[in-house]
């Protein structure tokens, strides 16, 4: 049998919690447990009852290739808008605001991450503060969100934050990025910089290429978003920018 992540339109099921048949417009996927014949392809399904909440923190199911969960709010956040708390790369406590790591701490640490250059678990925010399988999403889990294959991004305004609102095209779930910012240490300081116009969010990922101006191991690869587009960028190590940790993938 095969799970079913989504009931697909236009097709006819019948499906059985504990034995007894129920009707479709009854049922809860995220309470019971069932199993599911489609009518149409007599293929059978199961799906079991799923933990919305894995150590009080709730996920959206945007059922990418991957699998990948992504939570509904940032690290250090209350609300979907909220920025929660900002990080450096590598950093793996919690505290309001942001201070930069010293240079000796981002390079000079061979512990941080490993031969290719991922993040190790001691290091990852998400993983040390809500443990339960969380962890920052990797530069590929990143670059799946963002393909248009999968999502449509709309940029909006949610209770009066500027925010990326990304929905899958497969099942119309959606999860929110506010437009948080960043602090970049070495030039602004303790500033925040470009909050409701752009942010950056952290992957699991050191900037592993030669490019003649970068110095080496001093970026992070990062999941950008500004006011009207959404890709794939580098930031240095040492700036404070948020992070939306992940299930899976």
């Amino acid at each position: 049998m095969k799970y079913l992540r989504k009931f697909e339109t236009n097709t006819a099921y019948q499906y059985w919690v504990g034995g007894a048949a129920q009707a479709l417009d009854s049922f809860n996927p995220n309470i019971e447990p069932f199993a599911a014949l489609c009518l149409d392809t007599g293929q059978v399904y199961f799906h079991e009852y799923v933990n919305m909440t894995p150590n009080g923190y709730d996920y959206v199911d945007l059922g990418l290739p991957s699998g990948t969960l992504w939570a509904t709010m940032n690290l250090g956040a209350s609300t979907a808008t909220d920025s929660g708390y900002y990080y450096s790369w590598g950093q793996s406590w919690s505290y309001s605001g942001y201070k930069s790591f010293t240079l000796g701490d981002m390079y000079n640490n061979e512990n941080l991450f490993d031969k290719h250059g991922r993040l190790n678990p001691g290091y990852d925010a998400a993983t040390q503060t809500w443990n339960g399988g969380w962890h920052i999403p990797t530069v590929d889990q990143c670059s799946e969100l963002i393909d248009s294959n999968n999502t449509s991004i709309e940029f909006t305004t949610t209770n009066g934050v500027n925010c990326a609102v990304v929905t899958s095209l497969g099942n119309g779930n959606s999860v929110v990025f506010p437009l948080s910012g960043y602090y970049d240490g070495e030039e602004y300081g303790t500033t925040l910089q470009g909050s409701g116009t752009g942010g950056l969010y952290w992957t699991l990922d050191l900037y592993t290429g030669s490019a003649a101006n970068i110095e080496p191991n001093s970026m992070a690869n990062v999941l950008a978003f500004s006011s009207s587009s959404a890709n794939g960028s580098l930031c240095n190590r040492y700036c404070g920018i948020s992070i939306r940790p992940v299930l899976g993938g």
